[in-house]
């Protein structure tokens, strides 16, 4: 009789080497198929293809983000509020303002519509911002709420940390910071995209003070309104106060305007930084933010101007703004020097159509 416990002993180490190394194959190509899930999702949460839409706000209606989506074609919205935290200690977050910001992300979800979600914060002085540690560590606790609210979410949300950095202060501590909230973002949601904005508003510009992150699901973005004295008929007094002569003979293109004649090339040249930006570091650039003054004379060219060179380059875009302030809002009446009037179809309406067709 053949001694069955003493061959087994014989072939235990064998047996206990040959288990060990199927658990790992198992390990190893489980987490290969958790890794091509994580890395499709990603890829599918901020498509290849530019992303092209608009700026709302938290009063956008059910019937305006339908009619946005269903009517004019448009793919994402950018829901922004300008002041979700408190300015003053303990530096709350404003409960009715982030619920506003979570309804109409919803509604826009609903619609189909992909959603980027902005905040902003100490908008008048972001100096006082980013010289107090518990009010940026209070932005941080904001992040991650944000962060557990969407992490289940399959729909395409992007986390757009800070609207328009600015101020000197900015410039010396965006780029870490933005890697601080980066990195609590990802401590709860490693799925979702992250915008990450340049200092200096956001402009062009700003791209000589900022610093990748090093994370690799996040987009850089930009806003642009060059030049002010056309976008939005900026004189000494502000915006919106150039008199009547003075906005007439602003025209686009042909015009100089703060120092340079103003066309095509212009636009091209004062965008430099952007495509130098995504070009050295390898990354997607995104347009949260352009637009004009509806009156402004040769707005039309302007806006597709814009566009071509966006498309040239293949940046996504979002508007300024879709049924929000009266000045850039484009269904109303060209001719109507900065008043609100009826909003209807037209070759504003048109042109925006027809690229976000593409």
């Amino acid at each position: 009789m053949i001694n069955r416990r003493r061959d087994f002993k014989k072939l235990r180490p064998t047996l206990s080497i040959t288990f060990i190394m199927a658990v790992v194959v198992f390990i190893f190509l489980s987490c290969s198929h958790f890794q091509s899930v994580q890395l499709e999702s990603q890829k599918k949460n901020w498509p290849k293809e530019a992303l092209r839409g608009a700026n709302v706000s938290t009063s956008a209606s059910v019937e305006d983000l339908h009619h946005f989506a269903k009517n004019w074609g448009g793919k994402v919205v950018r829901v922004l509020h300008l002041s979700p935290l408190s300015n003053e200690p303990p530096y709350l977050i404003n409960e009715k303002v982030l619920a506003d910001m979570y309804r109409t992300s919803s509604r826009a979800l609903d619609e189909g519509l992909a959603v980027v979600f902005a905040p902003g914060v100490a908008m008048e002085d972001n100096d006082l911002f980013f010289s107090k540690k518990e009010y940026q560590a209070a932005f941080v606790e904001f992040w991650k709420e944000v962060a557990l609210h969407f992490k289940n979410e399959k729909r395409i949300i992007a986390y757009d940390l800070m609207n328009e950095p600015h101020d000197k202060l900015a410039r010396e501590q965006w780029s870490d910071y933005a890697r601080e909230l980066t990195k609590a973002i990802r401590s709860i949601d490693d799925r979702h995209s992250i915008i990450v904005e340049a200092p200096e508003w956001s402009w062009p510009s700003g791209f000589a003070f900022l610093k990748p992150t090093g994370d690799s699901n996040t987009i850089y973005s930009f806003h642009t309104y060059a030049p002010n004295e056309f976008t939005v008929q900026k004189s000494d007094k502000g915006f919106l106060t150039a008199t009547e002569e003075e906005w007439k003979k602003r025209i686009y293109p042909g015009s100089v305007l703060e120092g340079e004649l103003w066309n095509k090339a212009t636009m091209e040249k004062k965008l430099a930084p952007v495509f130098e930006f995504a070009n050295k570091n390898n990354v997607t650039i995104w347009c949260g933010e352009f637009g004009t003054t509806r009156w402004s004379k040769g707005a039309a060219t302007w806006l597709q101007d814009m566009i071509d060179i966006f498309e040239a380059h293949k940046i996504g875009w979002a508007y300024y703004s879709y049924r929000e302030w009266h000045a850039m809002d484009l269904e109303m009446r060209p001719d109507a020097k900065n008043i609100k009037t009826e909003r209807k179809d037209n070759e504003f309406v048109q042109l925006l159509k027809k690229s976000y067709a593409k």
